[in-house]
């Protein structure tokens, strides 16, 4: 680090000239983040931040030609004559459907040239054109089918990256921390398209802005809103429906967002459950509510306001009788708001200030009450959940054209309730609190993205975090390290090392049913979780940047990890929680990832290819032994592809194929009698027990694997424009072939038969029956904008 600070004197000579500015669309204001600035003939470019800013510092000259671009846009050239500082607004017109796909090559900044690595950017273009089940599109289902990143169980939006497990991705929607991004027991992720701007995962070559979780960060960036006029688009699905409308507060100074998006089988499945079913009736909703306000004050000041809440409930309610009524409720979902001020200092130096609150909160309560007699009623009810209340403020400083600094300040209060339970008997209500623990999060990082050589160029940064439980204090020093190696024509090779700590623990559910989270913080007995992560990656563009091909291999080591122990679960005492605890355990992933991706043309899409092996050990887990994470999939493979008719029709498809994950199965089987004071009887009287209830003993943990996975997704999407806007009729097939996927065992004792197909006593023997969830889904939706 004192070596960079002693070449920042000689990095900016002859360097004079700042062009600054935002690049925004041209008809609804929003800004464009990620847009690519080239200098034309001068090896020299940028990319706008999550905010659509940029600036160059040019050598001087008598002309330069700059071009802007982004996907799905026509890019611009501005030639400067007689250069001098200069603030530009520009303003890119998006192409039409057919255009956007035959946009040329130059949209987007060579991989080669960019300084990152295991990097990926999900347009929300691309979002809308894949299949989707139940014709719901889902950014986490598009992020699965990238390298690197697996889907868990079939149908589940949970992301297993690199080894690690869902709790491990740092989830941003704005900046902000989501803890829980499933609905539906995690067929539907809480992302709603129609309100997301760009998205972008990290899996390698952290910057040092980033922390508090080991294998990734998915950065959601929601829309600002139209700026110039009021518009709007829904849908109506057989999953959702959905409404989002967006439009200026004071035109081309201030706008709005706001979008809902509704599960409503219940509007209609409780009223019906109740007629069908002898005294029961039952529902199930989520809802995800997006909103945004942002107001320009000036061109150095930018206010924005965001707020999102998601949630799921499960609502049942039984009558035993027409006196009583027995309710039982279960809930869970995110509250969020973020309040950010955007500030240009200088045109050299641009600062963002956030304040922000987010909450995950889990609910289950139970309750009796009898008609006329307020009493005898009987009411429990469970919590846990954690809440954050937080500050930053973050600087990106550019010295010269080859060195730039980013550094920053974050702190976070964290409120965790790892279990709060209360009831009430007979009108005496009890509380029975668990802990609530108050913990501190805060850090400081420097990031020096630096030009050593025309062909060397590199990121490095470091990161210092505290966090304060419990009286108990922990520091870390976070190296984060990245290389890029340009000495090849379209080609380069990245190298990076990243040092990362997280300080918040999930345990989830592992069974079927309804899904359970409860975050845990890390305290003197759990201490925080550790990784340290290596990667090496060759990229090359081919057919003048219109094809990308990566290759990367990684290695990670994870220590301090936590698992529930043996024959415990989320419904074990939660009021000693750490008692239910194994920690100190060990994880190691390595693995291969290739990917091939043809980003422009009628006909574009990708293939990935993962080659990867994930490993645990816990001291008495498995008698101490290693063995293979539940996700550990060796081979994993995916193919996309979309494909443009004309403006009207484009098809879609995507393969996938993995396999199976690791499971524990059965080595034996013996019986039991139905009672142990009964066995003693018997012994004492010379009679033979009776012995018939099962028991099993099993193999090594996840010594064997479920059938292999895969299963083909179709989808055409039919487009016209109308008087009043556009209509988009989508219609697809999930799993076309109808592939019976396992999507859990179970063990079942059958008996041989004679003859006559009579059991055969004492002849039983175990079998594992797979469980099939999803067959040949067909699914159709109506979107519409205006």
């Amino acid at each position: 680090m004192c070596f960079i600070m002693l070449l920042i004197p000689f990095l900016g000579v002859g360097q004079k000239n700042i062009i600054s500015g935002y690049v925004s669309d041209k008809t609804t204001g929003e800004k464009l983040i990620y847009s690519n600035v080239f200098v034309v003939g001068e090896n020299m470019g940028t990319s706008t931040n999550e905010y659509g800013y940029f600036n160059l510092i040019l050598s001087e000259k008598d002309s330069l030609n700059i071009v802007f671009s982004h996907i799905g846009y026509q890019s611009d050239t501005i030639r400067l004559i007689a250069i001098e500082n200069l603030v530009l607004d520009v303003q890119l017109v998006s192409g039409t459907m057919l255009e956007e796909v035959l946009v040329t090559a130059n949209s987007e900044m060579p991989i080669n040239k960019r300084i990152e690595t295991g990097i990926v950017h999900i347009p929300t273009a691309q979002i809308r054109k894949l299949p989707a089940l139940g014709g719901e599109s889902d950014l986490l289902k598009v992020i699965q089918l990238m390298p690197g990143v697996q889907s868990g169980s079939e149908g589940k939006s949970g992301m297993y990256v690199r080894g690690g497990t869902p709790d491990q991705n740092l989830i941003l929607l704005d900046g902000t921390p989501l803890y829980y991004v499933n609905h539906l027991g995690g067929f539907v992720s809480a992302f709603n398209s129609d309100a997301i701007n760009q998205a972008k995962m990290t899996k390698g070559g952290f910057p040092a802005s980033f922390g508090g979780r080991l294998s990734s960060v998915l950065d959601v960036r929601m829309k600002d809103g139209n700026l110039n006029e009021f518009h709007g688009n829904g849908m109506l699905g057989m999953v959702t429906s959905k409404l989002a409308l967006e439009g200026p507060i004071k035109k081309g100074k201030s706008s709005y967002l706001v979008s809902y998006r509704r599960f409503l089988y219940d509007l209609f499945l409780k009223p019906l459950t109740k007629k069908v079913m002898d005294n029961q009736q039952l529902g199930y909703h989520f809802y995800d509510f997006n909103t945004k306000i942002n107001y320009q004050f000036s061109e150095k000041d930018q206010l924005y306001l965001s707020l999102y809440a998601g949630r799921d409930k499960i609502a049942i309610t039984q009558y035993p009788d027409t006196e009583q009524e027995v309710d039982y409720t279960n809930s869970w979902g995110n509250n969020l708001a973020a309040l950010r001020w955007n500030h240009v200092f200088t045109p050299k130096l641009f600062s963002n200030f956030q304040f922000a609150y987010t909450r995950y909160n889990y609910n289950v309560g139970i309750g009796r009450n009898i008609a006329n007699d307020n009493t005898d009623g009987f009411y429990y009810n469970y919590n846990s959940g954690i809440e954050d209340l937080s500050l930053s403020a973050n600087f990106s400083y550019k010295l010269s054209q080859k060195y730039s600094l980013k550094y920053g300040v974050f702190s976070i209060r964290h409120l965790l309730t790892p279990s709060v339970v209360s009831q009430s008997i007979q009108g005496n209500f009890i509380s029975l609190d668990g802990d609530k623990i108050v913990a501190w999060d805060n850090a400081f990082y420097v990031e020096n993205q630096i030009r050593l050589f025309d062909f060397l160029t590199g990121n490095i940064g470091l990161r210092y975090s505290n966090y304060f439980v419990q009286e108990n204090s922990y520091h870390y020093i976070e190296p984060r390290l990245l290389f890029s190696i340009n000495a090849w024509e379209n080609s380069a090779l990245r190298l990076a090392y990243d040092k990362m700590h997280q300080n918040v623990h999930l345990l989830s559910s592992n069974g079927v049913g309804i899904p359970v989270d409860i975050w845990f913080p890390a305290t003197s007995k759990l201490v925080p979780e550790t990784s340290g992560q290596v990667s090496a990656a060759f990229v090359r563009s081919l057919q003048k940047d219109k094809i990308e091909i990566t290759a990367e291999a990684f290695y990670r080591e994870m220590n301090h990890l936590i698992e529930y122990k043996e024959g415990y679960s989320h419904l074990s005492n939660m009021q000693n929680w750490e008692q239910n605890i194994e920690s100190n355990g060990e994880g190691t992933a390595y693995g291969v990832e290739f990917l091939i991706h043809k980003k422009h043309g009628r006909l574009n899409g990708w293939l990935a290819y993962t080659w990867s092996k994930n490993m645990r050990q816990f001291e008495t887990i498995n008698f101490g032994k290693q063995y293979p994470y539940k996700y550990d999939r060796r081979h994993d493979f995916s193919l996309v592809l979309n494909y443009q008719i004309n403006e009207e029709i484009t098809l879609s498809a995507n393969w996938v194929y993995g396999t199976g994950n690791a499971f524990t199965p059965p080595s034996g089987m013996y019986y039991t009698p139905l009672d142990a004071n009964f066995l003693s009887e018997s012994s004492i009287a010379g009679e033979e027990p009776f012995y018939n209830a099962q028991a099993y003993i099993y193999a090594d943990r996840n010594s064997s694997r479920m059938r292999d996975y895969h299963r083909l997704d179709v989808s055409a999407q039919f487009r016209k424009e109308k008087k009043w806007g556009v209509r988009t009729w989508t219609v697809g097939i999930y799993n076309f072939y109808n592939r019976k996927n396992p999507y859990y065992y179970n063990i079942i004792s059958e008996p041989e038969l004679d003859i006559y197909g009579r059991e055969i006593e004492g002849t039983n023997k175990m079998k594992i029956e797979q469980k099939s969830l999803f067959p040949f889904i067909p699914s159709v939706s109506y979107n519409f904008s205006f």
